[in-house]
């Protein structure tokens, strides 16, 4: 569980967020967050709640009748490895932008 996480709920914006705009709270670097608050991924590594600092999506349609089921996910903390076939592959973040704004 993480403890004092502060979440927030925007109701009205009148910047580039105005339209179709879906974002996943907490996963952004924390120099983009609000003033004063901690991202809840920061958060869980912070309070030392994964096994890896890392999370992880696994993305499928629905209508993909060969995924056998299996639905989009988002993990904390490790990724799926029964979900993907190869090598990972790992790339160096080398700069921390926020684009379109």
């Amino acid at each position: 569980m993480i403890k004092n996480q502060k979440f927030g709920n925007v109701e009205k914006e009148d910047s580039i967020f105005r339209e179709n705009f879906d974002a996943i709270v907490g996963l952004a670097y924390p120099n983009f967050a609000e003033k004063g608050i901690t991202p809840v991924f920061d958060n869980m590594i912070n309070q030392k709640l994964l096994q890896d600092n890392l999370f992880a999506f696994y993305l499928t349609s629905k209508m993909d009748e060969e995924m056998d089921g299996l639905d989009s996910e988002l993990t904390f903390g490790y990724y799926d490895k029964s979900k993907y076939t190869g090598d990972m592959v790992w790339h160096p973040i080398l700069h921390k932008l926020m684009f379109g704004i």
